[in-house]
């Protein structure tokens, strides 16, 4: 009974979309409610009962997260109101973890309720990520082709800057019959946050090679953003080649395809006030709540839209929702860290000085205990940085930068300038952000690092131009090209 409800009420959460957001969110909490007092009770009458615990877990886990992502997509919410959400999910993280733990001691070496419980630490805060490590090593070694827990493993090590060893953990699956399957999904989006475009691009021409047919939309549409990635290394000419030859990719995501094929490109390539002024019409005809009721990536693409074509209040409106400075939450991988980013240049765009400083306080603060508690991640080691180069804290900046250097973890889109071209440059300075690179030049440790940087760049380059030369790609990719369709693309989903 508790599992046939948790699994309606996953059902109703994945409805949600721009119509029905307000009934479907209410049906979902309340499905999942019904779930949980299930659970609870029997777990009450047999504290023994492994299914019992483990369902209360999984139910109390998604209904911390839903109440996190509800915080992030609603306006006109005061500031008691969100402390408030955000204090429960953080009681639902913690009391998951008690009924997880008590599944644990019934059956040590379940491969599902190790990943649950681990997964679930990650929610407690950064000190847990590497006791939430531990426990997925314990339960790969009773089940060492465990999706799940390999995947969450290759997460926390590419998170503590062991990039080798989370590939080493995803690759072992290639000895399979079935192959990788959806951890090529998995892999693919890791090397992407990674910066890691050589590697992207090695494992995509691996991926097409992989003849075990369990490719879905997923695995084969992150090609869609390849050639972007590519681009900004700024290799343009064989980013412009391999363009044309993934077009022909036609899943059955017709909104993806836009945003990851065509949107990004045309950033990366200099042409993104195309896309800005596209996004910006269509964002006239819907109200802000609508759009904070999409995926928040869609609605940070429609702010940036916004922010691009002058409409720079209505665009910090929706930001400030996605950020949520004043209440950051606690756990790793709910880091809003890039928004409230964003968020701050904004501020200092338009003058409002007092409220960029803040926004950046709090930035440093939450970045400062990842870095403390381990992790090496670049877009915590840059954000970092560039948040302590904007408050005017040289040292700090090139500090953190260094210890980027170190771990060979960059962001490409901001540490290749001196690849761009004048298209991408152009198109850079005219959406009037302040550029922190700048005022990092001219100190003696800064061009040390920008001089490694060059050098891991210029390693990437040659590696994708040196892949590119020994294979077809249009060969590979000959199996999914398809003609296109007439249809043309629907509203966005949620």
């Amino acid at each position: 009974y508790p599992a046939a409800l948790y699994r309606l009420a996953g059902m109703a959460h994945n409805s949600w979309s721009v119509d029905n957001y307000g009934p479907a969110k209410e049906e979902a909490f309340k499905t999942a409610e019904q779930a949980l007092a299930a659970a609870r009770a029997a777990a009450q009458r047999n504290a023994r009962d492994f299914e019992a615990n483990l369902f209360a877990g999984r139910i109390l886990h998604n209904l911390g997260d839903w109440g996190n992502r509800q915080v992030h997509r609603e306006l006109g919410q005061d500031k008691e109101v969100v402390a408030a959400r955000l204090r429960q999910s953080e009681a639902h993280y913690n009391e998951a973890q008690r009924y997880l733990e008590a599944a644990l001691a019934t059956r040590p070496r379940d491969a599902d309720a190790i990943g649950q419980a681990s997964h679930n630490m990650v929610k407690l805060g950064v000190g847990m990520l590497r006791a939430s490590m531990s426990m997925q090593e314990r339960g790969l070694e009773s089940d060492q082709f465990n999706h799940d827990l390999a995947g969450g493993q290759a997460v926390l090590k590419a998170d503590f800057g062991d990039v080798p060893g989370a590939m080493d953990v995803l690759d072992l699956f290639a000895r399979l019959p079935q192959g990788k399957g959806e951890l090529w999904h998995r892999q693919l989006e890791l090397l992407n946050g990674l910066d890691r475009i050589d590697l992207l691009f090695e494992y995509s021409i691996e991926m097409l090679q992989d003849d075990s047919g369990q490719l879905g939309d997923w695995e084969l549409g992150h090609l869609w953003r390849v050639p972007t990635r590519i681009a900004h290394l700024g290799l343009y000419e064989e980013a412009r080649e391999l363009h044309q030859q993934v077009t022909g990719i036609r899943l059955g995501q017709p909104l993806w395809r836009q945003l990851l094929l065509d949107d990004i490109y045309l950033r990366a390539t200099g042409r993104g006030k195309e896309v800005a002024e596209r996004l910006a019409a269509e964002a006239a005809g819907k109200s802000n709540e609508q759009i904070l009721k999409a995926l928040p990536f869609f609605a940070e693409d429609d702010a940036n839209a916004l922010w691009e074509v002058g409409e720079h209040e209505r665009a910090i409106q929706i930001m400030e929702v996605l950020a949520r400075v004043d209440h950051f939450p606690s756990g790793w991988q709910d880091n809003p860290s890039h928004y409230a980013m964003t968020l701050a240049q904004w501020y200092l765009a338009i003058g409002r000085d007092s409220d960029a400083l803040t926004v950046f306080n709090v930035i440093v603060t939450y970045l400062e205990e990842e870095v403390q508690g381990g992790v090496r991640h670049p877009k915590s080691l840059l954000r970092l940085a560039k948040a302590h180069a904007m408050q005017g804290n040289r040292e700090a900046a090139l500090e953190h930068l260094a210890t980027a250097v170190e771990f060979d973890a960059f962001d490409m889109s901001m540490c290749c300038k001196d690849y761009w071209s004048e298209a991408v440059k152009a198109y850079e300075k005219e959406k009037g952000q302040p550029d922190w690179w700048e005022s990092l030049e001219g100190a003696p440790e800064f061009e040390l690092i920008r001089t490694r940087m060059r050098s891991v760049v210029d390693g990437q380059r040659d590696a994708i131009r040196a892949m590119i030369a020994q294979h077809d790609m249009a060969e590979l990719l000959a199996p999914w090209i398809e003609p296109e369709p007439e249809a043309g693309i629907a509203g966005r989903p949620n």
